[in-house]
């Protein structure tokens, strides 16, 4: 496996305050044509990777950080996906070395399959917080 994109951002953090003050994401492609020996400007490597970066009057001034840690590019849904309910299926130099064709096949909570389908009936019934039709609701006072 190769890398292909490396994501940076240059922030500030203090207790009051966020500043990103560039980001930008390296990709091989580009990465391999410099010659690092011979970088006079590091402003201009950064702006030739689309960076995110505003100089003014030689200071970095703050930029909208172009990504998150929380994109599903870098925290995708399937992370806190239950191996057990997974439809997923394992590639199969890896299905074989595991002994099983999919992700499912990893699991060990016997219960997570009918704890999953209790969490999706919930979700089909509805808020908790759903009126009671004036018809059922009990009658108030003496």
């Amino acid at each position: 496996m190769r890398i292909e994109h490396v994501w940076v951002a240059g922030v500030i953090d203090t207790a009051h305050h966020h500043s990103c003050l560039y980001s930008v994401c390296f990709d091989r492609d580009r990465f391999e044509h410099l010659t690092l020996d011979d970088i006079h400007d590091p402003v201009a490597v950064l702006r030739s990777f689309d960076a995110a970066i505003d100089v003014q009057e030689g200071l970095l001034t703050p930029v909208h950080q172009g990504f998150s840690l929380d994109d599903e590019l870098f925290c995708p849904p399937r992370r806190f996906e239950e191996p057990e309910v997974s439809a997923r299926l394992l590639p199969e130099p890896l299905a074989h070395a595991l002994g099983t064709a999919s992700v499912a096949g990893l699991g060990i909570d016997e219960r997570a399959r009918r704890n999953a389908l209790a969490r999706e009936i919930s979700r089909k019934l509805g808020s908790a917080t759903t009126p009671i039709p004036a018809c059922v609701q009990q009658p108030r006072g003496p």
